[in-house]
């Protein structure tokens, strides 16, 4: 199987300049956009635990259908929020596209019949004057069979097509599918490039490791961390973070745990698994970048690389205001030393 490399990290941690990095090698092909429907809300990752440890009627069918409608809907219109920009049908192409999510889909499910399911499309109306419809409908068949001899196949109940979700009590048997409908669509779009590795970022990928390394066990992971101080400071000019530095400090606290957690849950020994400092990327820059290319097991040739500045990485030591460093180092300086770092 070809190389999959993934990148991951805490959000504002440095995952797009390695992204932009490896993206200027001659081997590896980048998407323009993160990939999400592996581990946002209704992807693969809800998917997954919804047709194995979670499985019922509803939940598998619930995330059988939200994952389909994010993958025909949401991520094949630019303008359909959250995920305003992406055509997946356009980008991986319109034959390939639909023929693989369709086969991937089949390979889920055991038969559809027509129906109607209150937890995917209910209403008030629906679920209190079901009973009275279906019934009157029966009764409208049955004279048509038997006073007029005929076969009355019209319904009086709108119809829907409602699909028999498997479940997979050996969770890897799934994993092996969902692997082999990801790597297909990204080695797909690769190869048109002439490219024979694929490398996807999406920054809280970190977050998700456990679930990543399920379903590509041998793929290639880099965590690109950077000193909390200067991710709370970046995080303070984008329009989606918390304005007030306590918020960010808090909510960041949780985002570190859950990491705190998979290192002690996940065995790395058994995975590809690289950590590097965005400090460390900018002042050793040559080094680090040969550090990369082992842990892949690739030739060290890019074309036009981006440069990167410490100075650039730093620059919250000098901008912050001092009062905030103190506010970061009182909520946060716990995690600060364990991610590495000084305070």
């Amino acid at each position: 199987m070809n190389k999959q490399v993934f990148i991951g990290g805490t959000g504002r941690s440095g995952t797009s300049v390695l992204y932009n990095l490896l993206r200027s090698h001659k081997d590896i092909f980048a998407f323009n956009n993160e990939m999400r429907f592996l581990i946002d809300h209704n992807g693969l990752i809800n998917l997954v635990d919804a047709l194995t440890i979670n499985y019922s009627i509803s939940q598998s069918r619930d995330a059988l259908f939200y994952f389909e409608e994010l993958m025909k809907k949401h991520f094949t219109n630019k303008y359909t929020a959250p995920y305003v920009g992406f055509e997946f049908q356009k980008f991986f192409g319109e034959e390939y596209y639909w023929k693989r999510l369709d086969k991937f889909l089949d390979d889920l499910t055991v038969g559809s019949f027509y129906g109607s399911d209150y937890t995917v499309f209910g209403n008030f109306f629906e679920q209190k004057f079901a009973f009275l419809i279906r019934k009157f409908e029966r009764y409208y068949k049955a004279y048509y069979r038997k006073i007029l001899k005929q076969r009355r196949e019209t319904n009086l109940w709108p119809r829907r097509e409602m699909k028999n979700v498997r479940f997979f009590a050996d969770r890897d048997e799934l994993c092996r599918i969902v692997e082999s409908f990801v790597n297909d669509l990204f080695t797909y779009v690769a190869k048109r490039e002439n490219k024979s590795i694929w490398c996807e970022k999406t920054p809280l990928n970190l977050l998700h490791l456990d679930f990543l390394y399920e379903v590509f066990p041998n793929c290639h992971f880099i965590h690109i961390k950077r000193d909390p101080r200067g991710v709370i400071q970046s995080m303070q000019n984008q329009f989606w973070a918390n304005p007030d530095i306590e918020g960010i400090c808090k909510q960041m606290k949780q985002v570190y745990h859950r990491w705190f957690y998979l290192q002690r849950k996940v065995n790395f020994e058994k995975h590809n698994y690289y950590e590097i400092k965005l400090e460390d990327l900018a002042n050793d820059y040559e080094n680090k970048i040969r550090e990369i290319t082992n842990f892949i097991s690739i030739e060290n040739e890019f074309i036009s690389p981006p440069k990167l500045l410490l100075e650039k990485v730093n620059y919250w030591q000098k901008s912050m205001p001092k009062k905030d460093i103190e506010i970061v180092n009182s909520i946060l300086g716990e995690e600060i030393e364990k991610m590495g770092y000084d305070i």
